[in-house]
């Protein structure tokens, strides 16, 4: 789907009343580091990801794992939250992943395919 038919879903799903869900994600990289984006669809960006065709950092560090994610009522609020996350040093990042359930990140967990 291309961007133009994404943005006129969008469109279209906000014209019917329905917002469209944003989720903030975390992956962890094969060499441990940790890589913060937004999404509307997690398993297709990690699918991205895995492919390498997500972001620049991640094609370089793959495989990766999904390690956190939370969803937010709109974009503003996902991108704020990924902001904040970003600033935060490595020991919070482990401790706010510590703390997470990952037993609701299984349907979305892949590891890249041989």
């Amino acid at each position: 789907m291309s961007i133009r038919e994404k943005k006129a879903q969008e469109m279209h799903t906000k014209a019917e009343g329905k917002e469209t869900a944003w989720y903030v994600y975390m992956l962890r990289c094969c060499n441990n580091a940790f890589y913060t984006g937004i999404t509307t669809d997690v398993s297709r960006r990690i699918t991205e990801h895995l492919a390498g065709k997500g972001g620049k950092f991640t094609r370089s560090f793959t495989p990766v794992e999904l390690v956190f994610m939370e969803r937010c009522r709109t974009k503003a609020e996902a991108l704020i939250r990924e902001a904040s996350i970003k600033r935060m040093r490595k020991k919070e990042k482990k401790e706010m992943i510590a703390g997470y359930s990952s037993k609701s990140l299984n349907c979305y967990s892949r590891r890249k395919e041989k």
